[in-house]
């Protein structure tokens, strides 16, 4: 493997990181926020940006790339690799910055934006936006 193999592989592993420990924070906050399953859901929606909503794809097309690239260098040996960046996507979700608190912060600053254009919402959406803007302005401190 050459040097830019390691740094597309270092890339796409700290990207991942992060995705992941936003996508664990989000979850975490709607399951204190709701416990049914459903709710959780739509709760997570709301609190979300769109482009992050859909930027799963972009996350499974930077694996695809970094699967190409271990194949490609490494042959059949990229399975053991391909685990090790998962096992390393893990570790370092722990340790990657954003904060709890300033994810926090960014999500209460999409559920803020909606919440001032709530008539563009369902009364069932509005609920929800009402629900997640009250708990986030709690739980970061900052007034609605």
């Amino acid at each position: 493997m050459t040097t830019t193999d390691y740094i597309i592989i270092a890339v796409i592993v700290i990207i991942s990181s992060i995705y992941y420990k936003t996508r664990e924070h989000v979850n975490e906050i709607s399951q204190i926020m709701s416990p049914s399953k459903i709710e959780q859901n739509k709760l997570q929606v709301v609190m979300q940006p769109k482009w992050f909503l859909n930027s799963i794809w972009i996350i499974l097309i930077l694996w695809v790339i970094a699967f190409y690239v271990l194949i490609s260098s490494v042959k059949w040996w990229s399975i053991l690799y391909i685990i090790g960046c998962v096992v390393a996507t893990a570790i370092l979700s722990f340790i990657v910055p954003p904060s709890k608190k300033s994810l926090s912060i960014f999500f209460f600053r999409v559920t803020h934006k909606r919440y001032r254009q709530r008539f563009n919402y369902t009364p069932e959406e509005e609920e929800l936006l009402i629900k997640a803007n009250d708990f986030l302005s709690k739980l970061t401190g900052l007034k609605n």
